[in-house]
């Protein structure tokens, strides 16, 4: 079953396998139904020269739940650390400090750019097609319609100008306080991705960078996070009951 973009379930309802319909499906949006009756979004993938289809996940809940995987390693390896530069006088300090610093942060960005990526795919999917909006910059007037918005506009601006527009009510205002936790996510994530050393040494010394690593609240940002994302599409990040931290 092929669904054309944007023209909902009703569409895919509507056309059939079978159904002899003299019509060009090449930009149709491939589904298939379930035993269930439910909608299962897919995308075209050629496999040995072949035309097959593929379950499209959801990179909003993937990012997130890549985050989520980390989240008790984080906590581990830092504790971990700390107990270690507590106990200099163990034999192995130096080994099990480096492994330690090593594998927290590796935990670390994993979680951080991860969850980042959620937020952004959930904003950037939240852009209509008919979306336009004026914006003072630099004193002129710019225009910017779904793809200047998803393409250039800041990500800031996003969140405190484009869905608030769309929306009706504003994340950063009703919740400030949990805004300024997102961006504190993206200021770690693009100091992570853009790793810059600090200036005023001679070498490359990156000890500003791992200390805010170090005392950043991982779990408050998937908190955030979570709040954000259910703001704005209630119940797309569910709890699991799984047992595990988070």
């Amino acid at each position: 079953i092929k669904m054309p973009k944007g023209e909902g379930i009703k569409a895919a309802t509507e056309l059939r396998p079978n159904d002899n319909l003299d019509i060009d499906t090449t930009n149709f949006v491939p589904h298939v139904i379930t035993s269930n009756d439910e909608f299962i979004q897919c995308f075209k993938y050629i496999l040995d020269k072949k035309e097959t289809y593929i379950f499209e996940p959801n990179p909003i809940v993937i990012y997130f739940n890549s985050a989520q995987g980390y989240l008790s390693s984080v906590n581990n390896f830092r504790n971990e650390l700390f107990d270690v530069l507590r106990n200099k006088k163990d034999s192995h300090y130096i080994g099990n400090m480096m492994n330690s610093t090593y594998a927290f942060y590796i935990s670390a960005s994993n979680l951080i750019t991860s969850l980042m990526c959620s937020i952004e795919a959930f904003v950037n999917s939240k852009i209509p097609n008919d979306f336009s909006i004026t914006i003072s910059v630099s004193g002129d007037d710019v225009i910017y319609d779904k793809y200047k918005t998803v393409r250039y506009m800041k990500f800031k601006d996003k969140i405190k100008i484009a869905l608030p527009k769309i929306y009706g009510k504003n994340f950063a205002q009703e919740k400030s306080h949990l805004f300024d936790v997102i961006k504190k996510i993206e200021h770690l994530r693009n100091n992570m991705i853009h790793a810059k050393p600090n200036l005023e040494y001679d070498v490359n010394y990156y000890d500003v960078l791992y200390t805010e690593a170090l005392d950043f609240d991982y779990k408050n940002a998937m908190n955030a996070a979570n709040e954000f994302i259910n703001y704005y599409e209630q119940n797309l990040i569910e709890p699991c009951n799984c047992g595990n931290d988070y």
